[in-house]
C-alpha cells in the first residue's frame, strides 16, 4: 500500500482556529491557512517515541524552520476513539506543536463493542 494510499485510510485532518491540520502516519504533518496559500511542513515522521507504550505517541521534526526559530516539528498522542480525528493542537513552544488524535487502532479489546450480527 503506498503511502499516500494509507495516508487517505489513517491520516487525520482537522480546521483548527485560522488553519486546517493533517497528519499522515510515517509521511508528514502540515498545517494549511484556511484562508489560503500553500501548506507548511510541520514535519516528517520520525517515528513512535511513547515512553510508557511506544505506540502512543508519535514524532514528526524537521519541518519548515521558524522565522528567527527553530524548525518546526509535531508530537501526536494518540488515544482509544471509535475513528480517526483530532481532538486538540496547540503550540506550547514557538514552532513546536502537539496533537491529540483518536484512533480505533489505540482501543484494547475491552474498549471495543462487538456486534456477531452481520
Amino acid at each position: 500500500m503506498s503511502k499516500l494510499v494509507f495516508c487517505r485510510y489513517y491520516g487525520a485532518f482537522i480546521a483548527f482556529n485560522r488553519y486546517t491540520y493533517t497528519v499522515c502516519p510515517f509521511g508528514k504533518a502540515t498545517q494549511t491557512k484556511k484562508s489560503g496559500g500553500g501548506d507548511t511542513n510541520l514535519g516528517n515522521f520520525k517515528g513512535f517515541t511513547g515512553k510508557k507504550d511506544k505506540y502512543s505517541e508519535m514524532k514528526f521534526e524537521g519541518g519548515l524552520k521558524c522565522w528567527n526559530g527553530p524548525q518546526r516539528s509535531m508530537t501526536v498522542t494518540l488515544i482509544c476513539g471509535g475513528e480517526v480525528a483530532v481532538k486538540d493542537v496547540k503550540e506550547p513552544s514557538m514552532c513546536e506543536y502537539t496533537m491529540t488524535m483518536t484512533t480505533p487502532a489505540r482501543c484494547s479489546l475491552d474498549q471495543i463493542e462487538i456486534h456477531d450480527e452481520l
